[in-house]
């Protein structure tokens, strides 16, 4: 893990950008972790948007408690319901 004062940043941010895809960098306010900078493969800005959206992430957190309290149906049995097949999980990337 790469450590960046945050009063160096500014002249390095391209470095750091560089940088955060061999590991991530985390910026440092006088010592204190204030931010980390970490590649975003295999995403778009659309949903990397919805995932700091507090509105969006109060209706998937009231789906969650209501799928947990009121014994909802998951995915997969509704697509069992309509007579669909599984989803197919997309094949990993990578060497791992």
């Amino acid at each position: 893990m790469k450590l960046i004062e945050l009063a160096d940043a500014e002249a390095t941010l391209r470095k750091c950008i560089q940088a955060s895809y061999e590991e991530p960098v985390i910026f440092v306010d006088q010592g204190t972790p204030v931010a980390s900078l970490t590649p975003l493969p295999n995403t778009d800005l659309e949903s990397v948007k919805l995932s700091y959206d507090p509105a969006f992430l109060r209706i998937i957190e009231d789906s969650r408690r209501s799928m947990k309290d009121e014994d909802g149906i998951s995915t997969e049995g509704m697509r069992h319901r309509l007579g669909l097949s599984a989803k197919r999980r997309p094949a990993k990337r990578g060497g791992s």
